[in-house]
């Protein structure tokens, strides 16, 4: 074998191994994100004779040289792109902003030959105020870098202020490392002194305090109906409920009955759940106005999803009910199953969700919705 192509990375790059010439192509008609160089959308002209296989990126604007990436050149970028800036999450306050606050930010040069010189330089969406805005950096090779910076938003919380610089990644090749600064918002869980009726009524006592702030899945201002969400604990058990604005409620889209039917395609609420937040599983959670359950166990390394295991199930005591401008649940989720139990103080990673068919839409709690607990906020257990 003298040669392999591949589309699969969405990027170009090109590279002798072993004899053998490996080379990405990116898209040439999809959605494409632009390569360290700027490289996007491109063809490959290859020519070959019986002494060498010649390749030559063509885009517009001209032909490219076969080494405008190099294979080593594209491992490098891509441990850059994740392991070589690090910002703390600053807090969120109850009412959606960000008390004035210092957020450490960590860099990390990790070219081993080639001397990071370059400013940090923050971008700021209103209502977010950050000092300093440029700070001056110089990281020798294999070297970290520690800056504290003052940070305050007082509304609104997103989209969040965005940290850069330009990155050496080979000799005379740069490109722009960016970082959005992510937040952590906190709920809470109250413990329930005596045994929780799950009949779907949320009228007990325990479900006070609601969570009605969510966002859009971009950030935007939520485009669904308004949604409350309620959260409460015992030593055994984790119970949640929610209810559902719905104006039209014969729109209400729910037909799967099975376990694991494509309920997060219908109007559902959904959840992710992380008990143990030191890199422990992460169980999604979603119910239908039916009640119906899907749900799957989501393997985690260094706070990244690794794989999902779709044959987790979950046993729920859950119960609905249709009102005449809402649908609510209530549900009880036994706490063994998640490898947890209810203890006052535990703090939990946790992200929550409505999705409401009729628009086509979401209701977020922290953005972005994603598997990785990275994005999550955090569960209190009062």
């Amino acid at each position: 074998m003298d040669a392999v192509f591949t589309g699969h990375y969405h990027d170009y790059f090109s590279g002798n191994y072993d004899g053998v010439l490996y080379t990405g192509l990116g898209s040439s008609g999809g959605a494409c994100i632009p390569g360290p160089t700027g490289l996007q959308y491109h063809f490959i002209w290859v020519t070959v004779n019986k002494e060498e296989i010649s390749i030559a990126p063509i885009a517009l604007g001209g032909v490219k040289p076969w080494d405008e990436l190099t294979g080593a050149e594209y491992r490098l970028v891509n441990s850059i792109k994740t392991e070589a800036m690090n910002l703390d999450k600053p807090p969120v306050d109850i009412s959606v902003t960000v008390p004035e606050t210092q957020v450490k930010v960590k860099i990390v040069n990790l070219n081993e030959q080639i001397t990071l010189e370059d400013t940090l330089r923050w971008q700021i969406p209103d209502g977010w105020r950050i000092t300093p805005l440029y700070l001056p950096v110089k990281i020798e090779p294999n070297k970290i870098y520690e800056a504290n910076f003052r940070v305050q938003c007082n509304g609104p919380l997103y989209p969040t202020p965005t940290l850069s610089i330009q990155y050496p990644y080979a000799a005379g090749k740069k490109f722009k490392l960016e970082k959005y600064m992510q937040v952590t918002r906190k709920a809470y869980a109250y413990e329930a002194k005596k045994s929780l009726v799950v009949d779907g009524k949320l009228n007990e006592e325990i479900w006070k305090n609601p969570v009605r702030v969510m966002f859009g899945p971009d950030g935007s201002s939520m485009t669904i109906e308004p949604v409350d969400f309620y959260f409460a604990w015992d030593k055994a058990n984790l119970y949640i409920a929610a209810k559902c604005t719905e104006k039209k409620m014969d729109s209400i889209f729910a037909s799967a009955t099975e376990h694991d039917g494509a309920v997060y395609a219908e109007d559902c609420i959904g959840y992710f759940f992380q008990p143990d937040i030191n890199d422990g599983p992460v169980f999604q959670i979603y119910f239908n106005p039916l009640g119906t359950p899907f749900d799957q166990k989501i393997n985690v390394k260094n706070k990244k999803a690794q794989d999902a295991d779709r044959k987790w199930n979950g046993q729920y005591k859950v119960k609905t009910i249709k009102g005449s401008d809402y649908w609510s649940i209530e549900a009880k989720i036994p706490l063994d199953q998640l490898g947890a139990i209810g203890e006052k103080g535990k703090i939990w990673a946790i992200n929550f969700r409505r999705k409401q068919k009729r628009f086509n839409s979401a209701a977020d709690w922290q953005i972005p919705i994603s598997y990785d607990p990275e994005d999550f906020g955090i569960l209190i257990m009062k």
